[in-house]
């Protein structure tokens, strides 16, 4: 046996031995029945998890771009593939004349060409199939009004509602294409163009709800077995086609309103610029900020402000949290980040901007932005070095995190102004990125960065936060259902350093079912400081060519060779009970409910001395059981923690004999004896479910 199985093992049977065993009735049902039970919640399972229902981690996995409009000519395709389908070989449409024909196969033939990307094309094979279809109507009007032939007219109709919709799909890939374009233009407004793309779904809609009607009239009882299955696969992709167009009507008021569009007027935009090398909850410290003004679909102005331009002068007593009494007495600005769940965050820092800004002229923001500095880095690598005038070695995608700590920390550009390095990186970043040919990949990293919870959105106004939450960049904390297990690490730096760049950590979450359904979780913290005389070397070469070559030791400590001081705080079901601990004084160890998230959640402090590995083990059982009656689910969700760097996440489930794996999801789990066994580098969040029967039979 490995030293790693017998870790496993052992750690097992310390869970076993601290469980109260408790008796629990069992409602009993015949053999057959439950038999029958179980088959059909099987599929009810596998129906509900591998489609995605249960699955909230695809959730967050949404397209970022807010030009997410241009999907709709990409929908369509699908759509209008199977539309082609149901006019073919059936014996009741063979009345239609060749004309309905011609127009289905010139909707297929242009739904290819927006697949391919020519908008051209598509266009004309629309307008054919437009064409084609007002030639059938002139060719069936004496139909009409013969019950046995409303189906001819019906697919008719239903051709020349999606033949127009085509239309309207390529108008808006030009308008979108023409936004690219726009994009680079400086002082272009795009206010016309966004308005246009709301009618243009608008039609769209429209034009998709009268086909569904049409295909709904149709009898089917007409129609040959054969086809009946194409049909209906047609008419619920048409409702799913018709569902997204929807979707997109309903986040354009938001879009709108956050771009300045139309009668909105200008909007004031504030963006968190969070240091994710001292940790916080949402991502990283607030050293600087963004007041950005968008107005017509461009953004106007933009400036960047040091967070202690408004909370050294502001005198005003704010009692701050239990999680910011570290920080001191008086809550400020700068920690407005204290919860993980952002729409509590963001919310919290809009009221505390408006407080230290109050005798200011300015207008109050009502949205929100937060971007980790680890983004910084991710532009740099598309827009390649940039060239400051005050430095003597360019900043790329390299040495930016280091340059940019050095100069701020150390004070380069001299105390009254310390941040100067980014006021001047960033007008010449902007710029760059507006570049037509860098549109693409910026909107790809956006998209991902979302996705690894680095870009966070909150507004006060119901359309903006609708469109963050479509998005999936609203940043909350996920609200757990019946038998399922949750896990979210949330952990603030207090040393007053950025040494979280050079902490590795492997979290090991571990699940036992009892016999009696009981539910108890161990959860491994491990975190690794990795600095050394290696490391710091690296760090000098990097600068050197910089002429940054002074390195006292409060610099040094700053820089990533302090011990690492987080304070942690463990986000699990509401009701959970702490059971056991190690590495850590259980009395050390506060449990607490936050109505503001709904969880339960374990809180203390950890230290990671440099160059050595500190280990906490929490036990705790959870809130529900699971019992095969004739089947029970067990689902498991973790949220990373914004801005956290890739953590190792290992992920076990032990059971005893008396309960039967039936199906699981996703299926890359691996299942041994009694075991089930996951493992991979946590950069977004994740979703497993189980279904379990009873074993033994």
């Amino acid at each position: 046996m490995t030293d790693h199985s017998k870790i496993i093992d052992l750690r097992k049977k310390k869970i076993q031995e601290r469980i109260t065993k408790k008796k629990v009735m069992i409602d009993v049902v015949s053999a057959s029945e439950r038999k029958d039970l179980q088959q059909a919640q099987e599929t009810i399972f596998m129906h509900e998890e591998s489609t995605g229902k249960k699955s909230k981690s695809s959730e967050r996995e949404k397209n970022g771009s807010l030009m997410a409009i241009g999907l709709i000519g990409f929908v369509f395709i699908v759509t209008l593939n199977l539309a082609s389908a149901i006019g073919k070989g059936q014996r009741i449409f063979s009345q239609v004349s060749h004309s309905t024909f011609s127009g289905y196969e010139d909707l297929l033939n242009g739904g290819q060409k927006i697949k391919q990307g020519n908008v051209g094309s598509a266009k004309n094979f629309f307008e054919q199939a437009k064409q084609s279809f007002a030639a059938a109507v002139e060719e069936i009007w004496f139909f009409q009004k013969d019950a046995h032939f409303e189906g001819v007219t019906s697919i008719v109709d239903v051709g020349a509602s999606l033949s127009h919709a085509g239309l309207m799909a390529t108008e808006a890939a030009d308008i979108v294409e023409n936004l690219k374009k726009k994009f680079s233009q400086k002082d272009v407004p795009l206010d016309q163009d966004i308005t246009q793309l709301e009618k243009l779904s608008d039609s769209i809609d429209q034009d998709l709800r009268r086909a569904i009607e049409g295909l709904e009239s149709i009898d089917q009882g007409l129609m040959p077995a054969n086809y009946f299955e194409k049909f209906t696969s047609s008419l619920t992709l048409l409702k799913k086609t018709q569902s997204k167009v929807e979707e997109i009507l309903g986040i354009i008021p938001g879009i709108k309103k956050f771009l300045g569009v139309g009668r909105n007027g200008p909007q004031e935009i504030l963006v968190l610029l969070q240091n994710n090398d001292e940790i916080r909850p949402t991502g990283g410290f607030i050293g600087s900020y963004l007041k950005i003004q968008t107005d017509k679909g461009r953004i106007k102005e933009m400036k960047l402000e040091d967070v202690y331009d408004i909370d050294d002068p502001f005198k005003g007593v704010i009692e701050p949290p239990e999680e910011i009494k570290k920080f001191g007495t008086r809550w400020f600005f700068r920690d407005a980040n204290y919860s993980p769940d952002f729409a509590v965050s963001g919310k919290k820092a809009l009221w505390l901007y408006a407080q230290e800004t109050a005798n200011s002229k300015e207008n109050k923001p009502q949205t929100i932005l937060a971007i980790n500095q680890s983004l910084l880095g991710k532009m740099l690598e598309i827009t390649g070095p940039i060239t400051l005038d005050s430095l003597k070695y360019p900043i790329s995608s390299d040495n930016y995190r280091e340059v940019l700590t050095y100069m701020i920390e150390a004070k380069v550009d001299g105390d009254a102004d310390p941040k100067k390095v980014l006021k001047n990186l960033f007008p010449i970043l902007q710029q760059k990125l507006a570049a037509p040919d860098l549109l693409t990949q910026i909107e790809k990293i956006t998209a991902q960065e979302i996705v690894s919870k680095n870009i966070f959105g909150y507004s006060n106004d119901e359309d903006i936060e609708h469109l963050f939450t479509w998005i999936g960049m609203d940043g909350k904390l996920q609200q757990t259902g019946e038998n399922e297990d949750y896990l979210a690490l949330s952990m603030t730096s207090f040393g007053g350093n950025k040494s979280e760049a050079n902490i590795r950590q492997i979290l090991t979450h571990s699940t036992l079912i009892e016999q009696s359904g009981e539910v108890v979780d161990e959860l491994v913290i491990e975190r690794a400081h990795l600095w050394s005389p290696q490391l710091f070397a690296k760090i000098r070469n990097l600068l050197t060519p910089f002429n940054l070559k002074d390195f006292p030791d409060h610099l040094v400590k700053i820089l990533g060779s302090g011990d690492n001081k987080v304070a942690v705080r463990v986000y699990v079901p509401d009701g959970s009970a702490l059971q056991n601990a190690e590495g850590i004084d259980i009395e050390k160890v506060a449990t607490h409910t936050d109505p503001e998230t709904q969880k339960t959640y374990f809180a203390f402090d950890m230290l990671t001395e440099t160059g050595k590995i500190k280990s906490i083990t929490l036990r705790y059982t959870l809130p529900f059981l699971v019992q095969a009656n004739p089947t029970s689910r067990y689902r498991f969700f973790i949220q990373k923690q914004a801005g956290m760097k890739p953590v190792t996440f290992i992920k076990n489930i032990y059971t005893q004999p008396n309960l039967k794996l039936l199906k699981q999801f996703p299926e890359k789990l691996k299942k041994t004896n009694q075991k089930i066994h996951i493992e991979y580098e946590l950069n977004k969040d994740e979703y497993l479910a189980t279904l379990w029967g009873k074993g033994g039979e």
